[in-house]
């Protein structure tokens, strides 16, 4: 997975978006996180970024 250096809401230029979940796929989020040591706002942003950078990669090979 994408290693990013944490952001808090006071860092700046950090924005928010809002995540809906079901009540069980959210305490199934919670807990791999707390196992894993890492917020889920942390993980949910490592997981966009890295979606985002593959695809601008995928997009950029098939441009090539």
């Amino acid at each position: 997975m994408l290693k990013l250096p944490p952001v808090s809401r006071s860092s700046d230029g950090v924005e928010q978006i809002k995540v809906f979940l079901k009540a069980e796929e959210r305490e199934q989020v919670r807990q791999m996180c707390q196992e894993k040591g890492i917020t889920m706002t942390h993980l949910a942003r490592q997981l966009l970024v890295a979606w985002a950078s593959s695809e601008q990669n995928d997009n950029e090979s098939k441009a090539s």
